[in-house]
């Protein structure tokens, strides 16, 4: 069983900036409760605009892992999507995280919005939290600073087969620059049922923050209730 958060300085220890090349290599690690665990660097590709870009895809017997994730280091930003197949023949509990490393932050206090939807695909399926645990959350550094689907939380996609739903949040934070960011998932998710996450999170100024929120939010055409 997962009972902890995946611990920032295990991931942090791994990540370095190619200065030559302008490349940042963001870790992501995966594990779950059938004894999986993989940690993997994974090389940014520059966007132009300050922003990186990093992709991973895990395929193993029981279950498929993609992600895909777009940040800015110098604006403590991330958005991210991910997408869990669990092909196994029981439930599964998995922990996945990513992290980043962040440069050239003010210190100081600053605003945060973030923006999570979460969709559940497979007839009857249901998606959990794990006890203690939010489904989704950010921390910089070592601080935990946005939580959305606090726990107990859970989603049941019923005869339908499929059922999404959206957080919002936004809060304050007290930058000390030169942080690291990581996003992190705990969950639950039934045998032959697919979940799939998508949002993100950011440290900007207001009002701006509100525009972003709507920008983040994707539309997936699902029924919700």
């Amino acid at each position: 069983m997962l009972t902890s958060r995946t611990t920032l300085p295990m991931l942090i220890g791994a990540i370095c900036t190619n200065a030559a090349l302008g490349d940042m290599v963001g870790i992501v690690n995966i594990t779950s409760s059938n004894g999986f665990s993989q940690t993997a660097s994974l090389d940014g590709i520059p966007l132009g605009d300050g922003s990186m870009y990093w992709t991973h895809q895990l395929n193993s017997d029981d279950f498929t892992v993609s992600t895909t994730m777009v940040g800015n280091p110098e604006a403590a930003s991330i958005g991210t999507v991910l997408q869990v197949v669990n092909g196994s023949t029981a439930m599964l509990q998995f922990n996945i995280a990513f992290s980043m490393t962040l440069e050239a932050l003010p210190v100081g206090i600053s605003e945060w919005v973030a923006s999570q939807s979460v969709t559940l695909g497979g007839i009857d399926s249901t998606l959990s939290s794990i006890i203690d645990l939010p489904l989704w959350s950010v921390t910089l550094g070592d601080v935990e600073t946005a939580v959305l689907f606090e726990t107990p939380f859970s989603l049941n996609a019923g005869s339908e087969g499929s059922i999404a739903v959206a957080q919002n949040g936004s809060g304050s934070v007290f930058l000390t620059g030169g942080d690291s960011l990581g996003v992190h998932y705990h969950f639950e998710l039934d045998a032959g049922a697919t979940v799939a996450f998508s949002g993100g999170f950011a440290t900007i100024p207001v009002p701006a923050s509100i525009a972003l929120l709507g920008c983040w939010f994707i539309p997936v055409g699902r029924r919700r209730r």
